[in-house]
């Protein structure tokens, strides 16, 4: 998934961790910022975390609300 995305010239500053439905969550390596983005419209931020932690702690929230 990372390289596919990654092609991408666009995507070069990102690191991508997976994928929902809706949503895209990637390092923004210039930053250092966890985020959670539109899978769709890519511009648009959901989250942003300071850590992977906080990254991971949403997700599995998310998971447990479903």
């Amino acid at each position: 998934m990372n390289l596919f995305w990654r092609d991408l010239d666009w995507m070069s500053d990102y690191l991508i961790f997976g994928d929902s439905d809706m949503d895209i969550y990637v390092l923004e390596i210039t930053t250092g910022k966890y985020q959670v983005r539109d899978r769709q419209a890519f511009d648009n931020l959901f989250n942003e975390f300071s850590t992977f932690e906080g990254l991971l702690e949403h997700v599995i929230d998310q998971i447990a609300n479903e």
